[in-house]
């Protein structure tokens, strides 16, 4: 689609470059958003997609350049009181506040001081646009995480933003949510302009131009087609083959477009077995764990607990590798937190045979990477913060290093983080810290809690290989001594 001259920019960017503790982010990034355009941003983690729209939002300013957004801009609109920037973020549950998502959505219209009955008909329109209409009495944190997204969008939508900031706002969606979301998207620009940062190759055919960010510099900005025709992704290391999905083959999902149908062919060779067969324990092994009729609730903010899972029976061999799989809201999560006696039971029981007994490699029992990464960090450095397990179960702080380097440089992370603070990682880095973490512990259950989430698709295939690996290596292990074994579980909406 060609935009006329005379459309004007909600959003320009001239030579605009952004450090960190004097570490460039962004160098020298030029390109303007018009009115009515749906422009997708991706590119390798770290890249600085979500700094770019930091800066976009002004939570940041940069340090050379110039940036104007329609924000910064004059206006005579009576309206002008509201945010004119909506910035939906990647983790919806970090900007909700209220107690109830009708209050959510009012919030921002309250301290613009609109009159009662302009913020109840934004409220009500937004809700109903967004189809939260029937959970408006609610507490935000009662909700899946699509619905946090689209309450995140009702918030956006009751204030008329001209312009639109998605941070990845489908990495952590089922496909059915995500094709809700990306509608909205595409809805939401014909009343301005949408940025959309995206690592999944589906999405990337759904704006108008594509951006590709590379450390830090952009080096495609085009019609997708073109993009993703030229050499640029190669260049990049990126992949236009977009994760597999298995949704289309085990939910009966309306409108789900044909280019989310199953594709293997990109996956690690080390992975394709597995597809067709699942690995189980050896004859007559003793299940590593064995959890029996598990009920369990979830208590939220100002809202009574409510029960998630019912009456659960998990039984896991030694050697396996289990994927979890469900929409969202099912309940994945917390079963980890349960199996991981991190979340208490309402009722059943979980029996470990060998998960915690001790050994002479120091192997600990249970570890698990969150699906928000950042939630876990509490160190100064990356160094530290991996370290840290291993050196509090009593391993030297030598060895507890070794582990810890030996790990991260598993998950492709080089020294050069060692000594970064966790707090200023890209979405993608923070994961393979997380994974590293788990990892350097030496796991007998390994839980990941969706590992591949928002990461672009080799840092993805990464991941796979890293499990792969540990799982082959577990599995010889359990063959020549039956009574040591470790297992890899992964969560995964991939």
């Amino acid at each position: 689609m060609i935009y006329p001259s005379e459309t004007p920019e909600l959003l320009t960017l001239k030579d605009v470059s952004f450090s960190r503790n004097d570490r460039p982010i962004l160098n020298g990034i030029s390109f303007g958003v018009r009115a009515g355009e749906l422009v997708i941003i991706t590119g390798r983690s770290g890249s600085g997609k979500t700094s770019l729209l930091k800066l976009a939002a002004g939570l940041l300013q940069p340090n050379r350049g110039r940036l104007q957004t329609v924000a910064s801009s004059p206006d005579t609109d009576s309206s002008n009181a509201l945010p004119r920037v909506g910035f939906v973020r990647q983790e919806p549950a970090n900007q909700l506040i209220a107690g109830t998502v009708e209050e959510e959505v009012s919030f921002a219209l309250s301290l613009a001081n609109l009159p009662p009955e302009d913020i109840k008909s934004r409220v009500d329109s937004a809700l109903q646009r967004t189809g939260l209409q029937d959970v408006r009495q609610q507490s935000p944190h009662t909700l899946s995480g699509g619905m946090m997204q689209r309450l995140a969008i009702a918030c956006a939508l009751a204030t008329s933003p001209r312009l639109w900031l998605f941070d990845e706002p489908t990495a952590y969606l089922d496909p059915p949510s995500r094709v809700v979301i990306q509608r909205m998207a595409m809805d939401v620009r014909r009343a301005g302009a949408v940025l959309f940062v995206a690592s999944d190759p589906y999405e990337w055919s759904i704006g108008d131009r594509l951006l590709v960010l590379h450390e830090g510099r952009l080096v495609a900005d085009g019609h997708p087609d073109e993009v993703m025709s030229s050499k640029v992704l190669e260049l990049t290391g990126l992949s236009r083959h977009q994760k597999t999905h298995v949704w289309p083959t085990l939910f009966k999902v309306e409108d789900l477009p044909k280019d989310m149908s199953v594709d293997n062919e990109h996956l690690p060779e080390s992975l394709k077995p597995w597809l067709d067969t699942v690995p189980s324990a050896e004859s007559g092994d003793l299940p590593l764990l064995q959890a029996r009729g598990l009920v369990a609730s979830r208590a939220a903010l100002m809202s009574a607990s409510r029960e998630v899972l019912h009456g659960i029976n998990l039984e896991i061999g030694n050697g396996e590798c289990v994927a979890l799989i469900g929409p969202a809201g099912a309940g994945k999560t917390s079963l980890l937190e349960v199996l991981a006696e991190l979340s208490p039971l309402d009722s059943g029981e979980i029996i470990k045979h060998s998960v915690d007994q001790p050994d002479a490699e120091d192997h600990c029992g249970v570890s698990l990477a969150f699906q928000f990464p950042e939630r876990q960090f509490f160190s100064e450095t990356v160094l530290e913060e991996v370290a840290y397990g291993v050196r509090n179960s009593g391993i030297s702080n030598p060895e507890a290093n070794d582990r810890a380097l030996e790990a991260l440089f598993k998950t492709g992370l080089s020294l050069e983080y060692t000594g970064r603070s966790p707090f200023e990682l890209s979405g993608g880095e923070a994961r393979r810290v997380a994974l590293a973490v788990a990892l350097a512990l030496h796991p007998r259950l390994l839980m990941l809690d969706e590992p591949t989430a928002g990461l672009d698709s080799v840092d993805a295939d990464r991941i796979g290989e890293i499990i792969a690996v540990e799982v082959e290596a577990d599995r010889k292990s359990t063959r020549l001594n039956s009574s040591h074994t470790d297992i890899s579980r992964m969560p995964s909406s991939a």
